[in-house]
């Protein structure tokens, strides 16, 4: 099972809009992660963007990630970043094993920024931007 994004702040819609980044409620988002998918673990967890700041302000962060994943909760961890630029910042500075990144027909940084190695990068589409992009695309070539 392919896990859950821990998100970071400024989410209205994700736990009534107040999801901080700390030790408290990752170990409460992933618990209630794991109930709701039936499983006692998952393959990947995600940070959902956190900027470099939070994980350079709190080490307890990374620590989290690191016990739930000794504890079996969670066989992976990474971070969805918005640039591979703060990609190649996190996994320098906190050894992350996994990124995720933005990737559409704007955005194609992923492919031509070089990556770290013994790092996998995942990219994600934004889908909403994606289906503006097609929408403008239909409508300029419907022409």
């Amino acid at each position: 099972i392919v896990g859950p994004a821990h998100a970071g702040p400024n989410v209205a819609h994700v736990r009534g809009g107040n999801p901080r980044m700390d030790r408290h409620h990752i170990v409460a988002a992933l618990d209630a992660s794991l109930k709701r998918l039936q499983t006692d673990y998952v393959d990947l967890y995600l940070l959902h963007s956190p900027t470099i700041e939070t994980l350079r302000g709190d080490p307890a962060i990374m620590e989290t990630l690191r016990e739930l994943q000794q504890a079996g909760k969670i066989r992976a961890f990474g971070a969805s970043v918005r640039s591979p630029a703060d990609g190649a910042l996190a996994i320098r500075e906190f050894d992350l094993p996994v990124i995720q990144v933005n990737f559409n027909l704007i955005d194609q940084r992923a492919i031509t920024t070089r990556t770290e190695p013994n790092c996998e990068v995942l990219t994600r589409v934004d889908e909403a931007a994606a289906f503006d992009v097609l929408i403008d695309a239909i409508a300029h070539f419907s022409r």
